[in-house]
């Protein structure tokens, strides 16, 4: 009889380990607590339609997600457009506009090259950019860990540079002031978009809404191989005999048995999942230790015929941050507008933050006509800060728990809360418990 397990959290990460152990040839239950699929990356239902509830935007270097795709048999270029990078960086307050463009060349040349013709920066701020990225190439991207902003001071960049290139990159990124942000992360951000094959610092742009991204193939391959599906279905307790798990409680009181739980939930939502089992309580205490950013999305609607001259451009001097072009997901004349990371926007009503983006959007464009419509979605705790020193909390996939394994791009993958951080977690997860299933000799 094959052996049975329970998936808790339909995010991602959850859905990177449903399918990965349904494709090894597990009975795989995955249980959401929401009525749909995608967790913190997933569409929903607004009053502008359907909308995604935050902008992520993908790269080439993201493999454990496009590996994922093709394990569901679905093509990239039906849900993704690839474009090579170019980042165009617009000043409210009149500076110069800043355009990174990564040409088509073998990396590390390309890095070289984008930075070293960068539109907007002098020649003073080209060579300090060429010179940081070439001392962390040389160390291997492998430096220790501290805040950022004081690395980037330590290393002599300038302070246009860092405004106009290292703080957005960091923001985009790590979802952390530039402070308190982890130099180490994200040193590896660094690594993985622009070491290795040129393509892997390509932008990845939707076609569809995230709900068709992953959660929709992720559902229909399971129910094809066997799984289950079941959203509106709350887990309250993880069950447990003779130290080793087996299965969980729901809310309404009935179990589901199992031989193994992957646990695909925020670490602020697992304490009273762990709460009761023996050699659980260091985990829990290391997770109440995790802080959180937030994501604010705007949605502006405007006339179809407006549009960014490009599927994003970034913003500086407001709270803006960046704007996305959404004509490419089907939604022609809706521009999303994401501020991340914690600031003084967090302190604005909704009414209050939309009016500010909107203004400042007029302020760059001057000749579009008023937003007929705008929304406005905010995730308080939409990523963990990648705070220096986070690194120390990040748990593994295998817990003290024989039976619990644990998914989540919070846990210890090497990148920051990044969808392919989900994603890779999820299938390490899986590939942990094949490993159980089929030791090697």
């Amino acid at each position: 009889m094959s052996r049975k397990a329970v998936v808790v959290g339909g995010g991602w990460a959850g859905l990177a380990a449903a399918v990965t152990l349904a494709a090894g040839g597990m009975r795989t239950t995955l249980l959401e607590s929401a009525p749909r699929l995608g967790g913190r990356a997933r569409t929903v239902d607004t009053p502008l339609g359907a909308l995604d509830n935050g902008q992520h935007l993908l790269i080439g270097a993201y493999r454990a997600f496009l590996d994922l795709l093709a394990t569901l048999g679905v093509a990239e270029n039906t849900l993704l457009d690839r474009r090579t990078l170019c980042m165009r960086m617009s000043d409210l307050a009149g500076g110069r506009e800043v355009v990174l463009d990564v040409p088509a060349l073998p990396a590390p040349l390309h890095l070289a090259k984008g930075l070293g013709s960068a539109r907007g920066l002098s020649v003073g701020e080209r060579l300090a950019a060429v010179r940081f990225t070439g001392w962390l190439q040389r160390r291997g991207f492998d430096i220790d860990d501290r805040p950022l902003a004081g690395l980037l001071t330590e290393r002599r960049q300038p302070a246009h540079l860092t405004r106009a290139l290292w703080e957005p990159l960091c923001l985009a990124t790590l979802n952390t002031p530039l402070a308190r942000a982890s130099a180490r992360l994200f040193a590896v951000v660094l690594q993985k978009t622009f070491t290795g094959h040129r393509s892997h610092c390509d932008l990845l742009l939707p076609r569809a809404p995230l709900g068709d991204l992953l959660p929709g193939p992720a559902a229909s391959y399971l129910a094809e191989h066997g799984g289950e599906v079941r959203c509106g279905t709350r887990v309250v307790a993880l069950e447990s005999r003779d130290g080793r798990v087996t299965g969980v409680r729901l809310d309404d009181g009935t179990q589901i048995v199992c031989d193994d739980v992957v646990l695909a939930l925020p670490p602020h939502a697992l304490g009273p999942l762990l709460e009761g089992h023996a050699g659980l309580a260091s985990l829990q205490a290391r997770l109440s230790r995790y802080e959180y950013q937030p994501i604010c999305t705007i949605y502006l609607r405007y006339p179809h015929a407006v549009d960014l001259d490009g599927p994003l451009r970034g913003v500086l001097g407001g709270a803006t941050q960046w704007l996305i072009d959404r004509a490419g997901t089907g939604q022609p004349g809706v521009i999303s507008a994401v501020v991340s990371a914690e600031g003084p926007h967090m302190a604005l009503a909704r009414d209050a933050l939309a009016s500010q983006v909107a203004a400042e959007v007029a302020r760059l464009f001057p000749t579009w006509p008023a937003p007929v419509e705008r929304l406005v979605i905010r995730e308080k705790r939409a990523t963990f800060a990648s705070v220096a020193g986070v690194e120390a909390l990040r748990p593994g996939c295998a817990t003290q728990l024989p039976g619990c394994w644990l998914a989540g791009d919070w846990t210890a993958t090497g990148l920051p809360a990044t969808l392919e951080g989900a994603v890779s977690s999820g299938v390490q997860s899986a590939h942990a418990i094949a490993a159980t299933r089929h030791p090697q000799a």
